[in-house]
């Protein structure tokens, strides 16, 4: 069963500007294994177990990160502290396919995409360098010829250490596709409103979902740590009113036990 491509995908990708709370200043590496929950796609009713997974490594010059299916490289003195940051990344978006929804399962498959693109952050330090507020733009495409659309992502995450070993992070994003991106994950054509019964549905450029998260760390020992995130999205615009949808929202929910190594 695959993996709810939307909102796996813009909860995990969240996950970079969390990073200067979920990871350890004295560590090179940083690895978290876990499983969740999501629905199958945004607007389904049925929910399936998903792995969760991220991690990142620091290089002299850089940092790479991996957020579920999306690796980033980070340069910049605000990929570990106050200023501009700035990278390339490489995203896998996973398809949609055998869909519980029997209208939604007859329409075409969605094959996989792999999508190059990059990111823009700022990041600001409170006092004592407790709280760090994270501002970042990112922009994907896609290479593989399964929507040739495009995506652009603004995000704001405000993270702080709440004790020695407690460590929270709020965040809140819009995702916007420009119609190519939007008709392939949102739209019906004629032949597949034909082979579903759904009413043909199409749907220009736009904001088509947004997001409200919250993540814990807890460190059990200098290397070990329990990590959760819970994400709720939301469609936006023509995507809500979308055929395929049983509702506008949907939960994302993982917890996964981390490494610094």
């Amino acid at each position: 069963m695959p993996i709810r491509n939307m909102l796996t995908l813009a909860a995990v990708t969240t996950l970079a500007a969390a990073t200067p709370v979920l990871s350890q200043d004295q560590s090179r590496g940083f690895i978290a294994l876990g499983a969740g929950t999501a629905p199958e796609y945004l607007g389904s009713d049925d929910d399936q177990a998903i792995p969760f997974i991220f991690g990142s490594y620091t290089l002299p010059n850089a940092e790479i990160r991996l957020e579920g299916t999306t690796l980033s490289a980070s340069f910049g003195a605000g990929r570990n502290g106050p200023g501009l940051s700035f990278g390339p990344s490489l995203t896998y978006r996973l398809g949609r396919e055998d869909v519980e929804n029997a209208a939604v399962a007859a329409l075409p498959e969605i094959d996989p995409a792999t999508e190059l693109g990059g990111f823009v952050g700022y990041t600001s330090a409170g006092a004592n360098q407790n709280g760090v507020l994270n501002l970042q733009l990112a922009f994907t495409a896609d290479v593989s010829g399964t929507h040739d659309g495009f995506t652009v992502s603004p995000s704001i995450t405000y993270s702080v250490r709440a004790s020695d070993r407690l460590r929270l992070a709020l965040g809140a994003s819009v995702s916007y596709g420009d119609s190519s991106f939007n008709n392939t994950y949102f739209g019906v054509d004629a032949a597949g409103a034909v082979q579903s019964g759904l009413a043909r549905f199409d749907i220009g450029s736009g904001f088509h979902s947004a997001d409200v998260s919250m993540s814990a760390s807890y460190d059990l020992s200098d290397r070990w740590s329990l990590n959760g995130r819970v994400v709720w999205t939301t469609l936006l615009g023509d995507a809500a009113d979308c055929p395929i949808g049983s509702r506008d929202d949907g939960v994302l929910a993982g917890l996964a036990v981390g490494f610094r190594f």
